[in-house]
């Protein structure tokens, strides 16, 4: 029985992530409403060590001008390979009220992780919910 609470809870606390991330994600994208054309000036290259060996993810670093304030920023989402190359132009959407905040125009925040974590916390719930008594 006190397994199954277990497995329960931790099942709802990764829903609850999922929902969290997604939700995030949406409100950053409806926050970013005006569109500035940026300069990547930089792909910067992160490596992250871990018990899986060595990966490498990179990050773009944008210029851009808003109400004659020049911004540079680094992006948040990093791939492998590279989305970008130096010297690309690229079109983003800002927050009006904080222009530092952004999104890349067309891309839609990434739905993998809020989609992985919702499918383990409902198979959580469901196996807390049949698993056998102890």
């Amino acid at each position: 029985m006190k397994n199954k609470i277990i497995i329960f809870l931790v099942g709802l606390l990764f829903l609850g992530v999922a929902v969290f991330m997604y939700y995030r994600g949406n409100a950053l994208s409806k926050r970013c409403t005006k569109e500035v054309t940026a300069t990547v000036i930089e792909v910067i290259e992160k490596i992250n060590s871990d018990s899986d060996g060595v990966s490498y993810l990179y990050y773009p670093k944008f210029e851009y001008n808003v109400r004659g304030e020049k911004i540079i920023k680094e992006g948040s989402d990093g791939s492998f390979p590279s989305k970008y190359v130096e010297n690309q132009k690229v079109q983003l959407l800002y927050n009006p009220d904080k222009p530092t905040e952004f999104v890349v125009k067309g891309e839609k925040e990434s739905l993998i992780i809020p989609i992985v974590f919702g499918v383990l916390g409902i198979l959580m719930l469901v196996g807390g919910f049949i698993s056998k008594n102890e």
